[in-house]
């Protein structure tokens, strides 16, 4: 999180600004302040400030900028609103994760300033039209303008003359008192006092005392202390301290000392350098990370040090001061490696941002700071590992020294054959810089102890919750990440008619939620492992799986306790928290290896978790291609029967799976659709691998009163929105479950529709294997086709005939429409689905069209194409 007094140091400096023109007459040479609506306007108009000529040039030049900043802050009429629309017009689409910073500041300042003098220009041109009127001017537009940005920022809380407040309510505050200052007559002549003391300006009758206003208007503006507004304020605050001292309730409690202790041990040191010095480390590894693999990357990375007896740490960047970068260099042989994933269309992951927008902001000299990067991306994604090149090209900006190269980890490839690959480099340049050797083999480290609990007082043990303990019993908004709704399930129905797979459509009860969403978000489903195969791993390994334990960190200064919420039972582990479907990594297999009591084993799982390329071609045929899951593996290696604890230490957190919404909030307010297709396939070992959430979500049935209906989920927030102006066409490409938003947009289109609204061209292109077996909503997009709403629907059965007709087909056939939509009717394209082949090619039809139809090169209409997508005309959201 950015720092949570920068957003109030910006609204505070408007906010003085507005005092101290809130009393002109003090900057003129009043030293009893009028108000701003006291003050004429007639001198300022004839472009004079009376009488400059018998000021000297200090005077003068302050007189000169308080006519600027009266400008700025006072006057109003058409032509300053229009210069502070262009203010609004330019930050309403910048700065997004910039506000509050130093740069905000100061390019609102300059934007005002510039805004002023524009207006000062165009003055002339105007003044035999228009009668300058008293009011508040730019004040309110830059409280706007802050109201947009800050709206727009990740920032939900910061903190407001030392109260903790929503970010979005701070310009807001700043604006009523913008506002109420020029109507207050007691305010008004505290500043004129306060500032004509302060400065050295000629007194009221000297040269420099504005002509307009007259020694009787004056002493009956300083004689008229309290106006209407002072004496309701006064009384209205009077009320609500006499309330709050003598008739609040207030609530008795017996002081609980765990509780003192819990609300106090959140607090901690934000340097990572204090903590590598306390503890001894020189190298830290910071993970940015969405889906847990760079921070097992990191972490792997961190035990690696040991090694080369230097010792590492893994950190989560948002839970520290990344500035301290650049004091790094006190401690000897020391640093920093980057595990960087990319998420979305190039995005940093969501512990990673404020690190990123402090790289973006960051001046520091990093010279001392020696670094690696290895990113984690997918090459179907438009921005391949885009964090990881921009984490390795800033940090050598600001002088930081690369010691190893930019690793790019594939995940549309074998992520985990390029990280090692990349490590097996990177260690020796370690080693080569420092002046290091490795000390030995790589060595089984256990980073947690086990705690069995036998007289556990079971109301403290986690039965499945993500973050609070027991919230699943107590729901408490605001539900995120690590505090799930538990939604339930009010319909689950079959969307196709035939064929093998399973296409279903669910609807999520989210009443008393407080939940909102939006046409494009995302919706995370938590879900739960098939309970047959935790029981055949407890069977395996002859463990009660009910049994109730803890894995403490042996490391007390790590901020992470427990690889999962603790105490816990094994079962609650394996069903909730663990990833036991996908196949183990190397360093899973590495560290199982030494259970294995056959020596064949032994070696078979050694030579897998090496770096050689023998042993990496063993692991990718009999794990990775195989589909070997952990059972598997126990299963076809009887003699390695690891301990469960050390088992659970190893494996993966199960993570959320994202759903595009299905649905409208306009239409459906309480309840979140989704469309989904159940994964189930045999693999090369003749075992049915299931995936984990879809077959958890087909088995939700509705339910009345059953818990066995419920789902934890939260949504996150998406760039995939419907444009502005419902005027605006809109062209929608989504085969498959690709659907699921474009049901949502269509519905929201409708919607307003029935408002009375103009509702542009909808047009969509979908596509599906038979037209009798997975055609998807049928009914409802022959629905608003005849409703009008839905101006063309384009599908393509690709299996139907002979030759297979995919969507990019279909655009092909109406490329001159399409054409026509795009450049003519300014159409926004969206694209969901799968991004390794169907958003490639839609993107090369698109192309095609662009080249064909705007007379453009290949270059040039690729670029094109860019500029649309930079434009957010061409949004993707597309899944590999």
């Amino acid at each position: 999180m950015a720092a949570p007094s920068a957003l109030p140091a910006a609204a505070a400096l408007t906010v003085l600004l507005s005092l101290g023109a809130s009393a002109p007459g003090l900057l003129r040479g009043v030293p009893a302040a009028r108000s701003a609506a006291a003050l004429r306007p007639a001198a300022l108009h004839d472009g004079e400030v009376q009488p400059q000529c018998c000021l000297r040039l200090p005077e003068a030049l302050l007189c000169s900028v308080h006519r600027l900043i009266t400008y700025i802050f006072i006057y109003e009429d058409l032509t300053s609103l229009a210069c502070g629309a262009v203010i609004i017009w330019y930050f309403a689409g910048s700065f997004e994760k910039n506000v509050g910073t130093v740069k905000h500041c100061v390019l609102t300042a300059a934007f005002s300033v510039l805004s002023a003098l524009l207006y000062l220009f165009l003055e002339p041109l105007v003044s035999r039209l228009l009668e300058v009127g008293d009011a508040r001017g730019f004040m309110p537009v830059a409280f706007a303008m802050l109201g947009v940005s800050t709206t727009r920022s990740r920032m939900k809380r910061t903190l407001l003359f030392g109260c903790r407040v929503p970010v979005v309510l701070v310009p807001w505050l700043g604006l009523c008192m913008a506002w109420f200052v020029p109507q207050s007559s007691l305010l008004g002549n505290l500043c004129g006092l306060l500032v004509g003391e302060a400065l050295p300006l000629p007194a009221m009758g000297e040269p420099g005392m504005d002509p307009t206003v007259s020694a009787a208007d004056s002493t009956a503006q300083q004689d008229s202390l309290f106006s209407m507004m002072d004496v309701f304020l006064i009384s209205l605050i009077t009320g609500l301290f006499t309330y709050w001292f003598f008739f609040r309730k207030k609530k008795e409690e017996v002081p609980d000392i765990p509780k003192m202790q819990s609300v106090a041990a959140p607090v901690r040191d934000t340097s990572f350098i204090e903590k590598m010095k306390k503890t001894g480390r020189n190298i830290v590894v910071f993970y940015g990370s969405q889906t847990g693999t760079a921070e097992e990357f990191a972490n792997r990375l961190s035990k690696d040090a040991h090694r080369y007896g230097l010792r590492g740490m893994a950190a989560d960047p948002e839970e520290y001061d990344l500035s301290d970068l650049s004091r790094l260099s006190e401690i000897d042989k020391s640093l920093a490696v980057f595990c960087m994933a990319t998420y979305g269309e190039g995005d940093p992951t969501d512990n990673a941002q404020d690190f990123y927008d402090w790289l973006q902001e960051a001046d520091a000299d990093l010279s001392g700071l020696r670094f690696a990067v290895f990113g984690l991306g997918n090459k179907t994604y438009e921005h391949f590992n885009a964090m990881g090149k921009y984490v390795d090209k800033r940090l050598e900006e600001l002088g930081a020294q690369r010691i190893f190269e930019l690793g790019l980890g594939d995940d549309d490839g074998n992520l985990e054959e390029d990280f090692i690959t990349w490590r097996e480099q990177f260690w020796p340049a370690v080693c080569e810089h420092f002046g290091v050797e490795a000390t030995g083999e790589e060595s089984s480290i256990r980073q947690y102890e086990l705690v069995v609990h036998t007289d556990v007082n079971m109301t403290k043990v986690y039965t499945g919750e993500m973050g609070r303990l027991k919230s699943y019993e107590n729901q408490k908004p605001p539900f995120d990440a690590k505090n799930p709704f538990l939604a339930r399930v009010t319909e689950n129905r079959k969307l196709n008619e035939a064929g093998e797979r399973h296409l279903m459509h669910l609807e999520l009860d989210i009443s008393n939620s407080k939940i909102r969403y939006e046409s494009g978000d995302h919706v995370a489903v938590y879900p739960a492992n098939d309970s047959s195969l935790v029981n055949q791993i407890g069977e395996i390994l002859g463990t009660d799986l009910d049994t109730v334990m803890s894995l403490n960190n042996l490391d007390e200064e790590s901020n992470k306790k427990h690889p999962f919420p603790c105490p816990t039972s094994y079962r609650t582990a394996l069903t909730y928290y663990l990833d036991i479907t996908n196949p183990p990594r190397t360093n899973v297999l590495y560290e199982l290896a030494q259970y294995a009591t056959d020596s064949g084993e032994q070696e078979r799982l050694r030579k897998m978790a090496s770096s050689a390329a023998e042993g990496k071609e063993l692991y990718l045929s009999w794990v990775v291609e195989a589909r070997r899951n952990i059972l598997a593996i126990l299963q076809d290696m009887p003699s390695l029967r690891p301990p469960i604890d050390h088992l659970c230490e190893l494996l993966p957190r199960l993570q959320a799976r994202y759903y595009s919404i299905a649905s409208s909030s306009k239409v459906h307010p309480n309840s979140i659709h989704i469309c989904a297709v159940t994964v189930e396939y045999e693999t090369k070992t003749g075992r049915l691998n299931k995936g984990v959430a879809t077959n958890w979500l087909k088995s939700k049935v509705p339910d009345q009163n059953g818990s066995s209906s419920l789902v934890p989920m939260y949504v996150r927030k998406s760039q995939f929105r419907l444009p502005f102006k419902p005027s605006t066409p809109v062209i929608m490409i989504g085969p498959g479950t690709g659907i699921a938003p474009f049901i949502g947009f269509i519905q929201e289109r409708a919607w307003l529709k029935q408002q009375g609204k103009e509702v542009g061209e909808t047009v969509l292109y979908y596509g599906c294997r038979r037209e009798r077996e997975d055609y998807l909503y049928r009914e409802e997009l022959a629905r608003f086709q005849k409703e009008g709403v839905l101006t063309q629907l384009n599908v393509a059965f690709s299996r139907d005939q002979a030759e297979k007709v995919y969507v990019q087909h279909l655009l092909k056939k109406n490329k001159e429409n399409v054409w026509k939509l795009v450049n003519e009717g300014m159409a926004h394209i969206y694209v969901c689905g799968d991004a390794r082949n169907m958003a490639r090619d839609v993107q090369n039809t698109f192309y095609e069209i662009v080249s064909e139809f705007g007379n453009m090169s290949q270059p040039q209409a690729v670029d094109y194409v860019k500029k649309l997508m930079t434009k957010g005309r061409y949004s993707l959201d597309v899944w590999s």
